[in-house]
């Protein structure tokens, strides 16, 4: 599939354009030392595209865009990888957000410029390249990059003349956020246990002083002293024996309420 990608962008490209295919010829020749390598990633190819792309010319950028989104589609150029693109000083482009920046950024980047095209065929395959983008589960596209990608989606709903290209990027950005939500629900789970974990470690804080038979309610749930005498502390935690040094006095703890009923021990005072 790669081969052939890179053979129909070559045939597209102007002669004039030699430096450009030239450069397909260099990479197919790559490919097919590569054949035999598993799996065959289209990502170090991908600064081809870009140079192709930063021609302008409809019919090519047409046939780029198609060719990223079949090569997306089928796993073969994930964005994994980091982003060696030739930029200039003045296109340097900065980190992802908080995230450092990846190939997968720089396609998207490439493939969002082309919205501001006014070629209907390309902004039709501008919407397709960018659905298959969130769509397909090899790509991970996060924040600036998400972003950028549903604004141009609703640009082109906005902006396009054509119904068909209007109605085609509102139901594709309606789709995205289904995506994006379906796939964040997914790692929800995982997210809540973490959470449900870390509760349940917490517990009581900015409590000073209690005395034994006296009941504090530090926001958290209710704490009951069955010891001896009074315990100073800062932070009782479930389930662990807690001494801040000082010999904080015996009895166990008793903790109800907000926690679970669980028994908490501290060191006796010599």
């Amino acid at each position: 599939m790669l081969t052939g990608c890179l053979e129909k962008i070559k045939k597209t490209i102007p002669r004039k354009c030699k430096e450009l295919r030239d450069l397909c010829d260099t990479g197919l020749a790559q490919v097919k030392a590569d054949a035999n390598d598993e799996p065959l990633s289209a990502n170090k190819y991908f600064r081809i595209f870009k140079l192709a792309l930063d021609t302008k010319m409809p019919r090519l950028t047409e046939q780029i865009l198609y060719h990223i989104q079949k090569l997306v589609a089928h796993g073969l150029m994930d964005g994994n990888h980091p982003d060696d693109c030739l930029y200039t000083e003045e296109e340097k482009p900065k980190s992802n957000g908080t995230l450092p920046r990846r190939l997968i950024d720089a396609i998207v980047d490439e493939v969002c410029k082309c919205t501001s095209e006014r070629d209907q065929q390309v902004q039709l395959q501008v919407v397709r390249a960018l659905l298959t983008i969130v769509a397909t589960n090899s790509t991970e596209v996060h924040e600036r990059s998400l972003l950028k990608v549903m604004s141009s989606l609703y640009y082109i709903h906005i902006a396009c003349t054509n119904p068909v290209n209007q109605n085609t990027a509102k139901a594709s950005l309606i789709q995205m956020i289904s995506i994006v939500f379906k796939k964040m629900e997914a790692h929800s789970g995982d997210f809540s246990e973490s959470l449900r974990r870390l509760n349940s470690r917490d517990s009581f804080q900015g409590v000073d002083s209690f005395r034994a038979g006296e009941s504090v309610n530090s926001g958290g749930g209710r704490v009951t002293t069955t010891g001896p005498s009074s315990a100073r502390l800062g932070t009782i935690n479930t389930g662990r024996e807690i001494d801040d040094g000082k010999g904080i006095l015996g009895g166990p703890i008793e903790t109800s309420g907000g926690l679970e009923e669980t028994l908490v021990t501290f060191g006796a005072e010599e």
